[in-house]
């Protein structure tokens, strides 16, 4: 999908009259999340309290966490929780959430 992006933008006519060439698309996934990024159209922010979030972690983007809980992808900005003190726990979830239904498609 980037490289059609930027196959696009250099038909522009005012980006290849400034010069500027189309490079070839980096893939840093597996930097923030060890693998494969889920894609942005699952993601969803969790309903309820702010200040706890719970599931197994499977990436971090910047201060934006993004955990997998009930295999529904949910997405928590830390920045609020900056200078605080945070208690990890392993093996046990301290809340849950609903999640919207994902449609999928039969093709």
């Amino acid at each position: 999908m980037l490289d059609r992006e930027a196959a696009r933008l250099a038909q522009v006519e005012a980006v290849a009259r400034a010069g500027f060439a189309p490079e070839p698309v980096q893939d840093f996934s597996p930097c923030y999340f060890g693998g494969p990024s889920p894609s942005c159209d699952d993601l969803q922010q969790p309903d309820g309290a702010r200040d706890v979030c719970g599931g197994r972690c499977i990436g971090m983007v910047g201060s934006a966490i993004v955990f997998e809980q009930g295999g529904a992808s949910f997405v928590v900005c830390l920045k609020d929780w900056e200078s605080h003190e945070v208690e990890l726990v392993e093996n046990e979830v301290l809340c849950t959430y609903d999640f919207a239904p994902q449609q999928m498609s039969l093709l």
